[in-house]
């Protein structure tokens, strides 16, 4: 069976519930963010954090613009779900940890 509800709503109803879900992912994948960075003890790169969420968050304005089949609006939901997952706490806290490492071993070599 479907869920009734879903198909009771019109068409500028779900897209209004799209967006809203949309943003609540966001926002709770966003605290989840800072609470690992927290919990790396890496605190301090909070605004590394931010500056991802916002850069990743500009072309996701195309989706506001353009219509399903666009190549904006394809490269629009790529980004939302990149905001939508772990990758942006992770890159946060392993990518300064590896330039770290490579650069203790070309220390070590020279």
């Amino acid at each position: 069976d479907t869920w009734s509800l879903f198909h009771r709503f019109s068409r500028a109803q779900l897209v209004r519930f799209k967006w809203a879900l949309s943003a609540g992912i966001i926002l709770a994948f966003f605290g989840l963010d800072v609470l690992f960075l927290r919990t790396t003890k890496v605190a301090n790169r909070l605004p590394w954090l931010l500056l991802i969420y916002a850069t990743a968050g500009v072309p996701m304005l195309g989706l506001a613009f353009s219509t399903p089949g666009q190549a904006w609006y394809a490269f629009a939901r790529n980004m939302l779900g990149f905001l939508q997952s772990p990758l942006p706490s992770v890159m946060v806290v392993l990518v300064p940890w590896f330039i770290e490492r490579m650069g203790g071993h070309e220390k070590d070599a020279g």
